[in-house]
């Protein structure tokens, strides 16, 4: 998988937990995903289903997966 913008190998980071809170009151989304990170801008990458990495805007609500 290669970053968008950069056009360089993304590196695997590892399997996070997410917790997207959408709007205030709804039960927050925990979801298992992959994170990827490119060498030169520093953007965190998920995969979408169609296998192209979308950007990740949120790190802060990510918690790292014990293996």
């Amino acid at each position: 998988m290669k970053c968008p913008k950069c056009d360089l190998q993304l590196d695997f980071v590892g399997r996070y937990i997410v917790q997207e809170d959408f709007e205030a009151g709804a039960p927050a989304q925990i979801r298992d995903m992959e994170v990827w990170q490119c060498d030169m801008c520093k953007t965190y990458y998920e995969t979408s289903r169609s296998g192209q990495p979308i950007p990740i805007h949120f790190m802060q609500s990510m918690f790292k997966r014990l293996e």
